[in-house]
C-alpha cells in the first residue's frame, strides 16, 4: 500500500531484484565508510528527499540542500562487496574499501571487543561517567526525593 500527495491510497508492486542486490551491496559498503551519524542522518534525508520527489517538490531550494548532503556523503562509498544468491535471498559475504572505517581503527589499535592501546581503563571509566551524566541528571530531575 502507497498513498499518494494527495492522500489516495493504491496497491502498487515493482519487482527489481538487480536493483535490490545492488541497494544491498551499497548499503554494506556504506556501513563500512560512513560514521554511525552519517549513516542516521542519510537515512532520515534520504527518505524525506524521497517524499519530496516523490511529491514534485524538485525545485524547492531544499533539495539542493540535501542533495549537496547526499552527494558528499558519498564520495568515499567505493569497494567491492561479495554477496550469495540463496533461495530468493540476498546473502552479504564481505565488504573491502580503501576508506573502511573498520581497518583505520585497527591500524590505530583500536579493536571491537578486546583491549585497546588508543584509551586506557581509567580513560574509558572517565569517559563512561561522563556519557552518563545527562541522564543521571534527567533522573534526579525526574525523582526529586531520591
Amino acid at each position: 500500500m502507497g498513498s499518494t500527495m494527495v492522500g489516495n491510497l493504491a496497491r502498487v508492486g515493482f519487482e527489481a531484484p538487480g536493483m535490490l542486490i545492488l541497494i544491498a551491496a551499497h548499503r554494506e559498503l556504506e556501513k563500512l565508510v560512513l560514521s554511525n551519524r552519517q549513516q542516521a542522518t542519510k537515512a532520515t534525508l534520504g527518505n524525506t528527499y524521497g517524499d519530496l520527489l516523490h511529491e514534485a517538490v524538485y525545485f524547492d531550494p531544499i533539495m539542493d540542500d540535501f542533495r549537496a548532503f547526499l552527494d558528499s556523503s558519498q564520495t568515499r562509498v567505493t569497494g567491492t562487496v561479495r554477496v550469495k544468491l540463496h533461495k530468493g535471498n540476498i546473502v552479504l559475504l564481505g565488504s573491502k574499501s580503501p576508506y573502511s572505517l573498520l581497518d583505520a581503527a585497527t591500524r590505530a589499535g583500536i579493536v571491537y571487543g578486546h583491549g585497546s592501546s588508543a584509551w586506557t581503563g581509567e580513560q574509558a571509566r572517565a569517559f563512561a561517567h561522563m556519557y552518563a551524566m545527562p541522564g543521571s541528571i534527567a533522573r534526579l530531575a525526574a525523582h526529586p526525593a531520591e
